[in-house]
């Protein structure tokens, strides 16, 4: 952007400079880690989309005549507006738009390019962690939930289909068995939590148990979903329950 251009969006009036820098805290909230694909156009217009709802606020109060310190609160008022609603979709409304798409026969699409990536923008909680790796080694994270409160949360899936693990079991190369492995030491709790990074180059095959709400109502106990690359682990049938 050239300098003359910054100049004239610090010219415009207070109240559309202050709801343009609304939409765009906005938008940034409402699609951290998912704007990979969007275009100068859907930037724009999602901006223009949460500015407009904090334009409104402003538009009450300058239609009321209001005094100068109201003006100035509608501009706070706006910006929480628009942020609270980039929350909402983002936390809510956002998958259940997409669900009531699929639901409807209108599109199945999610904006996603990947399994992977459909896999890392979907709000579900893992409860298992499989990743067996192109050397014949498999780790495991048993229940990811114990890790809720570990300093990087329960697990890391990069973009790039690198994963980060706390590695409970183990099962090497040529074996059938899970050997257990301590994450945490209580004797060293200075030394924290034990966490691998296995880069994507090392991965063959990641598979993730996910709690489904509703299977769980009908009495299933989960579902698991196969995320990359082959079929089958027919070793897991020799894991630990």
């Amino acid at each position: 952007m050239q300098p003359e251009h910054v100049q004239y969006l610090l010219d415009l009036p207070l109240d559309t400079l202050a709801s343009l820098v609304a939409g765009y805290l906005g938008y940034r909230i409402a699609y951290t880690g998912r704007d990979t694909k969007h275009g100068t156009l859907d930037v724009l217009f999602i901006t223009f989309a949460f500015a407009f709802i904090a334009k409104t606020t402003f538009f009450v109060a300058t239609a009321y005549e209001a005094k100068s310190w109201v003006l100035f609160g509608s501009y706070a008022l706006g910006l929480c507006l628009a942020i609270g609603a980039a929350c909402v979709w983002r936390k809510w409304l956002m998958d259940r738009t997409f669900k009531v798409l699929r639901a409807t026969g209108v599109s199945a699409a999610d904006r996603c390019t990947t399994a992977w990536e459909s896999m890392l923008h979907r709000s579900r909680s893992p409860q298992r962690l499989v990743v067996r790796k192109k050397n014949g080694e498999r780790m495991m994270t048993l229940n990811l939930a114990d890790f809720t409160n570990a300093p990087l949360g329960t697990c890391l899936l990069g973009e790039d289909g690198s994963v980060g693990m706390y590695v409970t079991d183990i099962m090497h190369a040529g074996t059938t068995e899970w050997e257990e492995r301590q994450v945490f030491d209580p004797a060293k709790p200075d030394w924290g939590y034990d966490m691998t990074f296995i880069p994507a180059s090392e991965i063959l095959e990641v598979r993730i148990s996910l709690h489904d709400a509703d299977s769980l109502k009908a009495g299933s106990r989960h579902q698991e979903t196969l995320i990359r690359k082959e079929p089958s682990l027919s070793a897991l049938a020799a894991e630990r329950n």
